[in-house]
């Protein structure tokens, strides 16, 4: 596992709902890649944007120089897009990126939140880490969020079979002391904004970031 140790700066997930038209707005933030991008500037990177199966929502999976800019950016520029209806944050507390294995490209992704008993959040956050998955499947994040009242932590794992996983999860991750619900989503599509090499001249020239980023980039990079 690789800690993102950051001072002041943020890794977020943005997610964006859209009832009327999601191919429209999943069209527009693509087509907006570069003008997206030259907003932000050197404050801040579009990594990838993906969408979970049976989810009227684009999510943004992005890092910030800092709150505000993120703010504004969200406020003046995400929200007035075609079709938004509605926007909500994903806070990448204490996030861990993990080793990503050589076949990634052709395994199915999901994402896991856990609703926690808050006394047992720091226990099973750790405990995570301990836990052996089931064969050909690999944890590529894990994070705190808080992002809905109960919902407070979110992991990410790719796997050759996507059964196996959701039984492994109810009867594994689920039956942890503290875990009070699992919601497992299947995450149908991702594109890609940033290349290894764009990310490495882009820390190189902002400030605040001090952290090794090599597994955060092979989780959606290979």
């Amino acid at each position: 596992r690789l800690y993102i140790s950051t001072e002041g700066d943020m890794i977020c997930v943005v997610r964006i709902q859209s009832q009327a038209s999601l191919t429209m707005l999943w069209d527009e933030v693509l087509s907006k890649k570069e003008e997206l991008q030259k907003i932000l500037n050197t404050n801040g990177k579009i990594l990838y944007i993906s969408k979970r199966c049976n989810c009227n929502e684009v999510s943004i999976f992005m890092h910030v120089a800092n709150m505000n800019i993120l703010g504004d950016f969200i406020a003046s520029h995400l929200a007035k897009l075609k079709g938004v209806d509605a926007i909500w944050l994903l806070n990448m507390l204490k996030p861990a990126f993990f080793a990503s294995p050589p076949n990634i490209e052709k395994m199915d992704r999901y994402t896991v939140t856990l609703k926690i008993y808050p006394a047992k959040l720091s226990e099973i956050y750790e405990n995570l880490f301990s836990l052996k998955l089931p064969p050909e499947t690999n944890m590529t994040y894990l994070a705190y969020t808080f992002h809905l009242l109960g919902d407070c932590l979110q992991f990410s794992l790719v796997t050759n079979n996507g059964d196996t996983l959701k039984g492994y999860i109810s009867n594994t991750i689920r039956q942890l002391p503290g875990v009070l619900c699992t919601t497992v989503c299947k995450i149908e599509k991702t594109a890609l904004f940033v290349l290894h090499g764009e990310w490495k001249k882009y820390i190189s020239q902002t400030t605040g970031i001090n952290w090794n980023d090599n597994y955060m980039m092979e989780q959606f990079q290979k």
